[in-house]
């Protein structure tokens, strides 16, 4: 099973449910669809958000199962534009748990 990352401001995460981003640009990509928004690499999740410096980011592993429902960066690429550079992933499982690997400053 592929590891997929989230990042959050939010260093107390233990779980995630499936929602439509806040940031969700109408028009680029699809504002109806609720998912857990990811990536197989934490390159690709601070592409997507775009931070500024000194930002404090938290890096969560996304503990799916065999059972999870996953899209990969191809087949959502018509629902978001930036999907081939992020490599972004939908989960779209109602919630999934996720465990605390690491934590992102941002520089200059």
């Amino acid at each position: 099973m592929q590891t997929l990352y989230h990042i959050s401001e939010d260093k107390n995460l233990k779980y995630l449910t499936k929602r439509v981003p806040r940031y969700a640009i109408k028009g680029k990509e699809n504002t109806t669809t609720e998912r857990i928004c990811c990536s197989p690499d934490i390159y690709g999740c601070l592409v997507a958000i775009f931070p500024v410096p000194n930002d404090v980011l938290y890096v969560y592993k996304c503990l799916t199962n065999k059972n999870s429902v996953i899209l990969n960066s191809k087949q959502i690429l018509k629902d978001v534009s930036d999907a081939e550079f992020t490599n972004e992933h939908w989960i779209l499982d109602k919630k999934i748990f996720v465990k605390l690997v690491g934590k992102v400053k941002v520089l200059d």
